[in-house]
């Protein structure tokens, strides 16, 4: 009678510790499902942002392209002016002195504009090499929110669930 009464207290104890462990359980069981929500939502934030950040990149790239097309047009229409004074310059033989002067004003402005269309250019094969290290950049970065993001969904649904409350014999 007395081993039984030793083993029913057992039996409380630790059916009381149980259910106490239970709810320690459940609770973490709550906060790491509410983290791997609050991880989702900044995850996709995170790739919101990406794809904006893209999009301006795309942009701000297309517009220096057309401005390097548009000091392409110029150096071309200023070679074409300089290659027109020069032709001028052999048929006004008696405009020489005058327009020599002139030619040399456009040679040096000429020759300014080349180097400027060529740091133009230096810049441009620079930026564009950034631009697409960058881009790669992101998308690594993108992959790597989504690689997490299906590793957080798997472990989720792979977490089991909480035990079901057993049934109590103190009124027995």
């Amino acid at each position: 009678l007395q081993s039984l009464t030793s083993l029913s207290s057992e039996l409380e104890t630790h059916t009381q510790r149980f259910e106490s462990n239970e709810g320690k359980f459940e609770q973490e069981h709550q906060s790491v499902s509410k983290t791997f929500k609050e991880t989702d939502v900044r995850i996709r934030n995170l790739a919101d942002a990406l794809g904006k950040q893209e999009e301006a990149e795309d942009l701000r790239l297309k517009k220096e392209q057309e401005a390097l097309a548009e000091k392409r047009a110029m150096e071309q229409r200023i070679k074409a002016i300089s290659d027109g004074l020069a032709n001028t310059n052999e048929t006004l033989g008696t405009q020489l002195p005058r327009l020599n002067i002139k030619v040399d004003e456009t040679t040096s402005r000429f020759s300014k504009m080349e180097n400027e269309l060529q740091d133009q250019q230096n810049k441009m094969l620079q930026l564009s090499g950034s631009i697409d290290l960058t881009k790669e950049y992101w998308r690594g970065l993108e992959k790597g929110f989504r690689e997490t993001h299906r590793s957080v969904a798997l472990s989720e649904e792979l977490l089991p669930a909480p035990p079901s409350r057993p049934v109590s014999n103190s009124g027995r």
